[in-house]
């Protein structure tokens, strides 16, 4: 759709206060802009120095009642709904006849565009309807609507009760005349019906072509071209020696519209009602389909409304729809005038009809301007070179005037200045080397009046005032009126030796801008006057480049606030759905299962966890690049992650007919100290990739000491090589970037969504580590370096133990989606726990009132009472009893960096994230309530997750 147009009714050179309008403050100027325009124009008066000038009082006086009017209609405001475009012909036409009304008595005029003749009118009411929606919710109220054409009526008429309650409709250029007649003195409605003077342009072709025979009507679908035609055919009966034929797109298409055109006699006359869109649904402009009309017929073509005239059509007695907005103003203003729309009859739309003929086009077709009806306005007609100029030269004549008056007073004011200049002359000399040859501005004032009495071109340039100007000013004319006494304060200080430099003081130009100015001054006394000297530096750049600079900032923070929103979000919206996924496939695999239905269930459980190792590595990207991602080093066997590689992909190689080799290098420590658990996934990404993508030969992991480092840290060098395809070079360069992939075409031999090397790469830098690629000889090597510590004594393994089992518990699980809490209340029965559910965290509160439980596993976001607050009260409430200390683990959706934390601030005591497995839930409730210690002890604060405590 296209966008909102405003025309404002203000004075010329005077613009409206700046931000949002408020109601009933539209267009009117701002107070201190009104002060500040006031001010110069009666400075005259105002200025001791001045002779009083009648004049001028004349025109304060004057500019004053101006803008009492301005500012009393100025929160009157009007919307036009025009049905079509603004490259619609009719458009301006219409807009312009209602600005002619509406603008000289203060009424403001909005525009917006339904654009149904581009478009379907269903499709474009209801955009339009959303568009419209959205805007006068941010909008001011109007105090009238306006609309133009048909379908702008129809969208009132179905519509006004929600967009526009209480307000009355001004409706013009519609052509259901039933509609019009039937709106006529009804509540709200009132307008200008559009009636062509059908029967007259037949007349008009009868008197101007008597050997006419046949009139041909072009029309389409469109309901006010069907709505004409139903009123040419009427004709019939009217205008017995005229044949009325009908060619109509809505049953043909363009080319036989060109065909049927061109067999028209040139005896015969063709009528323009509408042609917008053939049968087949090609749509066209009023000019493209004018053209086509118009090379395609040998007949004149008369037309119903003023466009197109000059552009080939004879003409005819058309619709004139500046007329048509000139007489809808009138309704507005009598309905803003206190008017009720109900006591105003519609128009008829012959009022706003006139004869109107192209004289190139009567020309052509040998049409004596003789028989043209009385009264009819002839376009394009030559007229003399006097006539046709005589604005022009009115014009000149009193630009001329203007000129030798404006030289005339240049002239007096020349010998003023000659006359000042010799006054001037020796104490100018005295100080023109030193001003001048200063970069910055320096200018003299008298201590006594504050008016100046020198100024270097350094500050001439710098105000925009010449020097003979600068000295009819003050202090008060190159400072902004509330600043004044900052100014003031602050030469007071420097005169005194209180303060070196005021920095920041705004100045005002002459032009009116402002700049920003580091100010020194100190007092001076010339030819036995007390005087201040100001030295003025402009540091308007360097204030606009620190305002960048801080808008850049806050809208790189609120970038990244979007994307950490967006991304928890996300986060949150696809582990729950993921969470009732997997616990259903985990209730089915404990179920008796042929081997098909196991291998289906395995399928789907494989694929959700996919799911859940995507989402995994966008959130660990985000944390990586936000810096997020904390580095814990501990002490682990080499051994221990040489067997896990070869644990998770044997298989997987094995299946392939792939060799998997895992070798240490000899003198490579045993036990080492680091990020084992950040080690683990740069390998396992990277031995995963290599295994996708190799069909046959081997992928092999390599591990070696280099020796140590500056800081006596070990060098620990990993290759991870395979026998695979390898990589193209023109994809080398973008490998390491996020979603980035080999293979772009539809057709995909590897599933991934291009995060793994991204990962590798920012883990790899985060632990302080190199990284590159050898491609050369066949296959592909990743290697990279990481800086480990050698640990001095052995380490407990930190491979995956079978989680502990715990004894049979009453469990209350606070939970709102229905899936989740099906699949959690299985689980947890097939284990041997009794659980209570509820849907929000006050029904928690009250569950915990009512019986005792032995653990709370408790989602954050639900309905009425969200998981932390249910928290907190049952921390908080006294009358729980034992029943306040009751372990709470939290079970939810929200797996980003500092959600751990946010849970347990909350008086959480463990926190799991969806989806939850098994095994992780059977660990937090051992790790919440240990085997043997009882009902309602509180565990030790654990969290178990995406971020295993491995710290």
């Amino acid at each position: 759709m296209e966008g909102l147009f405003r025309s404002k009714a203000c004075p010329e050179g005077v613009r409206t206060s700046a931000g949002p309008s408020q109601p009933g403050t539209r267009g009117v100027p701002s107070a201190r802009r009104v002060a500040i325009a006031l001010w110069h124009v009666a400075q005259g008066v105002a200025t001791p120095r001045a002779r009083v000038r009648p004049f001028r009082v004349l025109a304060a006086v004057l500019l004053c009642a101006f803008f009492a009017v301005s500012a009393w209609a100025g929160g009157r405001h009007a919307l036009l709904i025009s049905s079509y475009h603004p490259g619609f012909p009719t458009f301006f036409d219409q807009a312009g006849g209602l600005r002619e009304t509406l603008e000289p008595a203060g009424v403001a005029l909005d525009v917006e565009f339904m654009d149904t003749k581009r478009f379907s009118v269903s499709e474009a009411s209801a955009r339009f309807l959303d568009s419209l929606r959205f805007k006068l919710a941010a909008l001011p109220a109007y105090d009238v609507v306006v609309t133009a054409d048909d379908a702008a009526l129809h969208f009132v008429l179905d519509h006004g009760r929600e967009l526009f309650p209480g307000l009355d409709v001004v409706f013009f250029g519609v052509n259901d005349q039933d509609l019009a007649h039937g709106l006529s003195r009804s509540q709200g409605f009132t307008g200008i019906i559009e009636s062509v003077s059908m029967g007259e342009t037949l007349q008009d072709i009868r008197s101007l072509r008597p050997g006419t025979r046949g009139v041909h009507a072009v029309v389409d679908g469109q309901p006010g071209g069907r709505g004409d035609l139903r009123t040419f055919l009427s004709q019939q009966g009217r205008i017995r020696d005229l044949e009325l034929h009908v060619l109509d797109l809505d049953t043909m298409s363009w080319d036989e519209l060109g065909s049927r055109l061109s067999a028209v006699p040139k005896s015969d006359a063709i009528l323009l009602l509408s042609a917008y869109r053939d049968r087949q649904g090609e749509g066209r402009s009023f000019e493209d389909g004018l053209g086509f009309i118009l090379r395609h017929a040998g007949a004149p073509v008369f037309h119903l409304w003023e466009h197109g005239i000059g552009q080939g059509i004879v003409g005819g007695k058309v619709i004139s729809h500046r007329e048509q907005g000139r007489l809808a103003g009138g309704l507005v203003l009598r309905i803003l005038g206190g008017e009720a729309a109900r006591t105003l009859p519609v128009i008829e739309g012959d009022d706003a009809n006139r004869q109107v003929f192209d004289h190139a086009a009567l020309t052509r077709f040998g049409i004596d301007e003789a028989l043209l009806p009385d009264g009819s306005d002839v376009r394009g007609r030559p007229v003399s070179l006097i006539s046709r100029y005589m604005p022009h030269i009115l014009l000149a004549g009193a630009v001329v005037c203007v000129l030798v008056t404006l030289v005339a007073a240049l002239l007096q004011h020349v010998f003023r200045l000659r006359s000042a200049k010799a006054s001037l002359m020796d104490s100018e000399a005295r100080y023109k080397a030193l001003f001048n040859a200063n970069a910055d501005g320096i200018l003299v004032a008298e201590r006594a009046g504050g008016r100046f009495v020198f100024a270097n071109p350094a500050v001439c340039r710098m105000f925009g005032y010449s020097e003979g100007e600068f000295l009819s000013l003050g202090v008060e004319d190159i400072h902004p009126r509330e600043h004044l006494a900052e100014v003031f304060a602050n030469f007071d200080q420097q005169s005194r030796g209180q303060k070196d430099l005021a920095e920041g003081l705004p100045c005002l130009c002459r032009d009116g801008g402002v700049f920003t100015a580091d100010i020194r001054s100190f007092p001076l006394e010339v030819d036995g006057t007390p005087c201040l000297v100001g030295l003025f530096r402009d540091v308007t750049e360097r204030s606009q480049v620190l305002e960048v600079l801080c808008q850049a900032r806050d809208a790189a923070e609120a970038a990244n606030r979007s994307k950490s929103e967006f991304l928890a979000n996300m986060s949150h919206e696809i582990r729950t759905p993921l969470n009732g996924i997997l616990g259903m496939l985990q209730l089915l695999e404990g179920l008796e299962q042929s081997v098909e239905q196991r291998q289906y269930v395995q399928m789907a459980a494989n694929s959700a966890r996919r799911l859940t190792g995507l989402l995994s590595d966008i959130l660990d990207l985000s944390r990586i690049e936000s810096g997020r991602l904390a580095v814990c080093e501990l002490p682990f066997e080499v051994q221990e992650v040489c067997a896990s590689i070869k644990e998770l992909f044997s298989q997987a190689a094995g299946r392939k007919g792939v060799r998997l080799e895992v070798a240490a290098a000899d003198g490579l420590p045993g036990r080492l100290t680091g990020d084992v658990l950040r080690l683990r996934q740069i390998l396992f990404n990277l031995v995963g990739n290599a295994v996708k993508f190799t069909s046959d030969g081997f992928v092999r992991v390599d591990m070696e000491s280099l020796g140590q480092d500056a800081s006596g840290r070990e060098r620990i060098l990993f290759c991870v090589g395979d026998s695979g395809p390898g990589m193209d070079d023109a994809f080398l360069s973008k490998a390491f970037e996020p979603f980035v992939q080999a293979e772009k075409e539809y057709v995909r031999q590897h599933q991934g969504a291009g995060l793994g090397l991204a990962i590798v790469k920012r883990l790899v830098h985060m632990l302080g580590g190199t990284l590159a690629i050898d491609n050369a000889s066949g296959g592909t090597t990743v290697c990279f370096t990481l800086p480990m510590a050698a640990a001095g004594e052995a380490c407990a393994a930190h491979g995956e133990a079978a989680p502990p089992e715990s004894d049979s518990l009453r469990i209350l699980l606070a939970e709102d989606d229905q899936v989740s809490v099906f699949a959690a209340r299985r689980l947890l029965e097939r284990i041997g726990h009794a659980v209570v559910c509820v849907e929000n965290g006050r029904q928690a509160l009250e569950a915990l009132h009512g019986g005792e439980f032995d653990v709370v596993l408790m989602d954050v976001q639900m309905p009425v009472m969200d998981g932390l607050q249910a928290a907190r009260l049952i921390r908080a409430d006294a009358g729980l009893g034992s029943m306040a200390r009751v372990p709470i683990i939290a079970m939810t959706a929200y797996a980003m960096s500092g959600d751990r934390d946010i849970c347990l601030a909350a008086g959480m005591n463990d926190y799991i994230s969806k989806p939850v497995g098994a095994r992780e839930l059977k660990r937090a409730l051992a790790c919440a309530v240990p085997s043997g210690s009882g009902r309602n002890g509180l565990g030790e604060q654990r969290t178990i997750g995406d971020e295993d405590a491995s710290c």
